[in-house]
């Protein structure tokens, strides 16, 4: 068993949480401050949905187009190509 892998809700807070995100569906809308990613599905992380939840109260549901759980590119970070 290897203690060190990071599980699928450790990964989604890497690559997004405290930091300026908008979706990919909505490249007109405006970066906000991610407070809080949260995962929602089996700890495989084989498939899920994947919340963001800011700072200003609201929370956006980050939607996977063709696979099974969100990927990395479906939320575009400020700052970041």
């Amino acid at each position: 068993m290897m203690t060190n892998q990071e599980t699928v809700q450790e990964r989604y807070r890497r690559w997004w949480e405290g930091k300026y995100c908008k979706l990919r569906q909505n490249p007109d809308g405006k970066f906000k401050y991610v407070q809080t990613v949260e995962w929602i599905g089996p700890p495989s992380g084989f498939y899920g949905s994947v919340y963001l939840h800011y700072l200003d109260g609201t929370m956006d549901r980050v939607i996977a187009f063709g696979v099974f759980r969100p990927r990395k590119s479906d939320v575009i970070v400020e700052g970041e190509k």
